[in-house]
């Protein structure tokens, strides 16, 4: 059993952690199955990644990670693929689970479109080829098979991922590359009436596990640039949390390896004065920026939105990341 993981972004800085986590879940899980990745992160266009597709033997499964900016051209590749072989197509990712019930019957070429995480629904397609298909299952849609869906959660939070991504590249060129990683469970604690992101428990990684697979990127690829994409660093902002992050803070220092590091905050808990001493850790281990929800210049759109933060907040927000020595960058909405 042949399977190749197809990752197409617009950005060779940032990998695919959703196809590394897949990738690594699936060699685990299934030792009959070969798992390869291909990452196209280069701007490369529908005939160079066909010709590049050639030149490999063909695959008995391909699956893609589908966002909005890839859409169209995955669906174009998909349809060469079922045109020139005799495969299964899957599509998955955020922009899949939100929209499949459209992308169905508009990518006829695609077999199953997986919703949540890709890691069991895709062991379970790999499980099924040859046998039979897949009919009735909740985190799984095909053509005529779209009702009573869910995503899938996975529940080990501290999961490991494949890193393809830099064992496919020298230690100069990873030097350029930013690695994504998460603190806690892949949850958002806010209200936002915009807001697509997934709701529940908060549950936190260890922190333990954290830094190894920092300090393992950075001794053995060359990483040095790290991105904590949690939704906030903060959440949720009270003792038990300050303590988590100060701890995790204090381990990253210990490594004294001079990495540099963003994410994303929300204002409200900037301005907490509770949380001054962690932001001060944070610039000392190399925080260069963090990326805060302001969203709205005015409050008819700040109501809209729904944003907990008030405009005064948010100002003040980003008045105190400069001050400390951590850049402030925001996201505004033009609605």
């Amino acid at each position: 059993m042949r399977i190749l993981l197809v990752s197409i972004i617009q950005s060779y800085k940032y990998g695919n952690t959703g196809v590394d986590y897949i990738a690594h879940y699936i060699r685990q899980s299934c030792k009959t199955a070969s798992v390869d990745i291909k990452y196209y992160h280069h701007f490369e266009t529908w005939e160079t990644i066909i010709n590049d597709l050639h030149t490999h033997d063909s695959y008995d499964i391909y699956g893609f990670s589908i966002f909005e900016t890839n859409y169209v051209l995955s669906k174009k590749i998909a349809e060469y693929l079922k045109r020139t072989q005799s495969c299964l197509v899957v599509f998955g990712g955020q922009f899949v689970t939100m929209n499949y019930r459209e992308i169905v019957s508009d990518a006829p070429m695609v077999d199953y479109f997986i919703l949540g995480d890709g890691e069991a629904p895709m062991l379970r397609i790999i499980h099924s080829y040859g046998n039979r298909t897949i009919q009735n299952d909740e985190n799984i849609a095909a053509m005529h098979d779209i009702e009573d869906k869910k995503e899938n959660v996975e529940q080990d939070i501290n999961r490991k991922a494949s890193f393809d991504y830099y064992t496919q590249d020298t230690a100069e060129a990873n030097m350029q590359k930013t690695h994504c990683m998460m603190t806690k469970s892949n949850v958002c604690t806010g209200a936002c009436t915009f807001c697509c992101s997934r709701k529940g428990r908060v549950v936190y990684k260890d922190p333990e596990r954290i830094v190894e697979e920092i300090a393992y990127l950075a001794t053995t690829f060359g990483v040095k640039k790290f991105f904590i994409c949690d939704d906030d660093l903060f959440d949720i902002d009270g003792d038990e949390n300050r303590e988590r992050l100060m701890v995790l803070f204090e381990k990253i220092e210990q490594l004294n390896f001079n990495l540099a590091f963003s994410g994303f905050a929300k204002p409200k808990a900037i301005c907490n004065p509770q949380n001054y001493e962690v932001l001060q850790k944070m610039n000392k281990i190399g925080f260069h920026h963090l990326f805060l929800g302001i969203d709205a210049g005015n409050e008819w759109d700040r109501k809209l939105y729904n944003k907990r933060a008030t405009l005064e907040e948010g100002k003040r927000a980003l008045q105190l990341l400069d001050d400390i020595g951590i850049s402030p960058r925001y996201g505004m909405i033009f609605f």
